[in-house]
This record gives C-alpha cells, sequence and structure tokens, in this order.
C-alpha cells in the first residue's frame, strides 16, 4: 500500500512556507488553484478589484518564478513538498 500525499491544505501550507508567501497571498492561492471562477468573479469573491488581485498574483509569480497565473496553478498542483 502507498502512503497517502498531502492534503490539499497540508500542499498549501508548506508552498506557502517554502516560497515565502503572506497570509494574503496564501488566501489568494487557495482559491486559484481550487476555483475554475474567472479572475473577475475571484477578486468579487475575495472582495478586491481586479487590478488588486492581479498584483498579488504578480508578486506570488516572482516568488515562484512563474509567469502567468495559470503557470502558477501548474506549478502548484505539479510541485512536490520535501520533508
Amino acid at each position: 500500500m502507498e502512503a497517502a500525499g498531502p492534503t490539499s491544505d497540508e500542499r498549501l501550507d508548506a508552498f506557502v512556507v517554502t516560497f515565502g508567501l503572506t497570509r494574503r497571498e496564501r488566501d489568494m492561492l487557495e482559491v486559484l488553484v481550487v476555483s475554475d471562477q474567472s479572475v473577475q468573479d475571484i477578486a468579487t469573491t475575495l472582495f478586491l478589484s481586479r487590478s488588486t488581485l492581479y498584483r498579488h498574483i504578480s508578486l506570488i509569480n516572482k516568488k515562484t518564478d512563474t509567469a502567468s497565473r495559470v503557470a502558477l496553478i501548474n506549478f502548484f498542483w505539479s510541485w512536490t513538498p520535501k520533508d
């Protein structure tokens, strides 16, 4: 039997620590990786303007060395936490 991988929350917490994300950036990332909403709908859900959400995404992209929102989401799900 294989050992179970980390839960979504454990993965998210490890990702946040590894890449030095702030609490607010964690909140943004959490919504981004589980939602299939548009950027405008995500911004509305988080009570932000679209430009503010894009600014947060840009900061997360810099910290994770990703080039776009889609690349960030793909990187998050392909990333393997280190023990």
